[in-house]
C-alpha cells in the first residue's frame, strides 16, 4: 500500500507516481485529500469562483482510477459526516467539476 499526497493543489502524483505503479498495482491511498490548510473551504486570494467542500475534495481523489482509498479528515460533527457521505454518494466528478477543481487547486497552490 502506498499513502500518497494527492489533491487538486498537489496533483503531481498523476505524473510522478501513478504511472510507475501500474505494473505492480499496489493499493494507493490519498492522505491529504483536502486542499492545504482547509483551503477547499474558503476562497484563495483572487479566486472568484465556487469554493469546494470537503466532499468535493474527497470526490476529486476518488475520481482518479489510481486511488483506491481516501483517508477522511476527522469530521467535527455528525452533520459533517452526513455531508461527506452525501457528497460521496454523488460518485466521481464530472469533467466540468474536474476542470473547476484543478483550477481551484492551481489558485490554492499559487
Amino acid at each position: 500500500m502506498f499513502m500518497i499526497r494527492y489533491n487538486a493543489a498537489h496533483p503531481g502524483a498523476e505524473s510522478d507516481i501513478f504511472p510507475h505503479l501500474e505494473r505492480r498495482k499496489p493499493m494507493k491511498s490519498s492522505r491529504t485529500p483536502r486542499l492545504p490548510g482547509a483551503s477547499c473551504l474558503r476562497a484563495p486570494k483572487g479566486w472568484t469562483g465556487k469554493v469546494a467542500t470537503a466532499g468535493d475534495c474527497y470526490r476529486f481523489c476518488l475520481t482518479s482510477p489510481h486511488v483506491d482509498v481516501v483517508l477522511v479528515s476527522t469530521p467535527k460533527t455528525v452533520a459533517q459526516v452526513r455531508e461527506n457521505l452525501a457528497a460521496l454518494e454523488k460518485g466521481p466528478l464530472s469533467q466540468d467539476e474536474m476542470t473547476w477543481m484543478r483550477d481551484l487547486g492551481r489558485a490554492v497552490h499559487g
